[in-house]
């Protein structure tokens, strides 16, 4: 099961006409090898958006409702009675169909699910910045280097809690620990050659 943090979807217009998803959706989404369908409105799909809204009402009223006047003194000791009533809930069988979600699930969902990415999804976030003249960019009052070719572009930043990723125009361009020692990050092949040359020059020449 995955509990990962998600942000409900903003779309943003394009010249084109065409929908695309903000940057950390399109990078959960990528790593979960998931797609997201627009609703459109139609008399189907407010049909569907009606059974969703049941499927929250029986939610509501076979486990919030039955645990709102217990007390719990802690968050592990109410998961456990949610996720009971839970079992119950999705053991019992539907009306119409005379079988129950569980199988549902089993028969419909669970053969076309694949395993979970090795690796947990990271919370990035996303912002844009300009390169400076000195071919660096800056986040939080630190300065990262970019390749000096991009002095006056603007690129995307992917912040992580551990690592900066740097993009232009989608190709990642640079990639810097995101804390460190002194205020600047400086990558030497991201300078010019006389830049880098004078770098290299010892204190007593």
């Amino acid at each position: 099961m995955c509990r990962e943090s998600v942000t409900p979807a903003r779309f943003n217009q394009c010249p084109s006409g065409t929908t695309v998803a903000c940057q950390r959706n399109r990078s959960l989404l990528s790593a979960f090898t998931a797609t997201v369908f627009a609703r459109h409105q139609t008399k189907i799909s407010h049909k569907l958006f009606g059974r969703f809204e049941t499927a929250v009402q029986v939610v509501e009223r076979w486990i919030l409702a039955r645990l709102r006047y217990h007390t719990f003194f802690c968050l592990s000791e109410l998961n456990t009675a949610i996720r009971q009533l839970l079992q119950e809930m999705n053991a019992r069988p539907l009306q119409r169909q005379k079988v129950s979600r569980w199988d549902l699930f089993e028969t419909l969902d669970r053969p076309a699910l694949r395993p979970l990415p090795s690796t947990p999804y990271e919370y990035a976030q996303w912002k844009k910045a300009k390169v400076s003249i000195d071919y660096h960019i800056e986040f939080n009052r630190r300065l990262y280097s970019v390749p000096h070719a991009l002095v006056g572009e603007v690129v995307e930043l992917r912040i992580t809690a551990t690592l900066i990723t740097v993009l232009h125009r989608g190709k990642q361009v640079a990639l810097h620990q995101r804390h460190g020692s002194g205020r600047f990050s400086t990558q030497p092949h991201h300078m010019p050659e006389s830049h880098r040359r004078h770098s290299e020059w010892s204190p007593h020449r």
